[in-house]
């Protein structure tokens, strides 16, 4: 079996074997306690490892000695394992299309890494159109299936009673790209907690077998806030300061490959500081989750721009023009108030500043920037 530089073994290449002699860099993706909703009987945990390939394993901790590694093992960290055992996969929920998974147990060595991990993804899905989910997904349990869409409608929270508990979820809609609706029931035990602009949210869900007559998800992973403007939709990128527009009618390119693209693109705060801007392609987007901690107006929060293609307009004496729409005539144009924003935002690796403008920015405080400067202007 071959290793990696480093001396790592790739998780693609790891197999049962009565020798536990292999040693991995990877990432827990995901990490969640695994138990029976019915009696509310622990199983242990299980995460979903990631490695520098891109490679997938699911990893389980045995109930015995969950105590023992569940506070060394945190979400979105990387860490390198050895002496863990290589089996075959259980069959049943998994993350990952792996056949083996890995045993975290008393023996497994866990040490966390703190320098460069940036070539190892935060995620990994393997999305499919809502038309490929299985009518009935009962029949086969052995994987769950990753879907991408959008929330358009949620309804309250209901309580179905079980021999020791009250399960708790909520039902929703969610629509892909070309309009298609998927019915949904979201177990409350993994909340959303995404931020919702115009009621909008992208998500995506691990998909499990069938409760009642709607689909029950876990494990939630916001991948976006997008924003609904006519035909199109908005995906604002923290990189850019345009939004990359998709239009739903071109359906020649899979929903799939779209949101691969999307996660292909995801970056969390700390590797977006550590990009170096002169390297990158001039057309460069990324996609970042982060909370947003407050919008900092001291160096002010509009500009005067153009109606027409948003560029900031030149003045001539009490006159104003744009040099792009018209650099030679310098035709009279009125300015309009633009939101130039410095919003602070963060996650769980870093703070930055992310600079948003125009319709991307009102979509964000919900009043058109004219209105609110004529409010700040009458002192109200």
């Amino acid at each position: 079996m071959g290793e990696a530089e480093g001396g790592f073994t790739p998780l693609s290449q790891l197999k049962p074997s009565p020798e536990h002699r292999h040693r991995v860099r990877v990432r827990i993706s995901r990490i969640w306690e695994s138990f029976n909703p019915n009696d509310g009987t622990v199983f242990g945990l299980d995460s979903l490892l990631i490695d520098d390939e891109g490679g997938t394993m699911q990893a389980h901790v045995h109930r015995k000695v969950k105590k023992r590694v569940e506070e060394r093992l945190i979400e979105g960290k990387v860490y390198t394992l050895s002496d863990f055992e290589v089996c075959s996969s259980k069959g049943n929920y998994m993350a990952c299309r792996n056949p083996f998974m890995m045993n975290i147990g008393a023996q497994t060595v866990i040490d966390e890494i703190d320098g460069d991990v940036n070539v190892i993804p935060l995620h990994h899905f393997d999305f499919v159109d809502f038309g490929d989910v299985p009518p009935s997904m009962g029949l086969n349990n052995s994987s769950l299936t990753d879907v991408i869409g959008q929330v358009v409608e949620v309804w309250p929270i209901q309580q179905v009673p079980k021999k020791l508990c009250a399960l708790q979820f909520c039902s929703l809609w969610i629509e892909d790209f070309s309009g298609k609706e998927l019915d949904v029931t979201l177990d409350v035990c993994f909340p959303l907690q995404g931020k919702r602009i115009h009621g909008s949210l992208f998500i995506s869900f691990k998909v499990l077998p069938r409760f009642g007559n709607t689909r029950s998800t876990t494990i939630p992973h916001e991948l976006t806030s997008s924003k609904k403007s006519h035909s199109h939709r908005l995906i604002v990128h923290p990189h850019s300061q345009q939004a990359s527009s998709v239009d739903p009618t071109h359906e020649s390119q899979s929903i799939s490959q779209r949101a691969q693209e999307l996660q292909s693109s995801w970056r969390i705060i700390k590797q977006l500081q550590s990009l170096d801007p002169f390297e990158l392609p001039k057309d460069a987007k990324f996609v970042c989750t982060a909370t947003l901690k407050e919008i900092d107006c001291t160096q002010g929060w509009y500009y005067l721009g153009c109606v027409h293609c948003r560029h900031s307009i030149g003045r001539d004496g009490s006159e104003f023009w744009c040099s792009q729409c018209d650099p030679a005539n310098k035709k009279r144009r009125r300015p309009y108030v633009w939101y130039k924003l410095n919003a602070v935002v963060m996650d769980d690796t870093g703070t930055m500043n992310l600079m948003t403008f125009a319709e991307e920015a009102e979509g964000l405080i919900g009043v058109a920037a004219e209105l609110l400067k004529e409010i700040a202007d009458d002192g109200r």
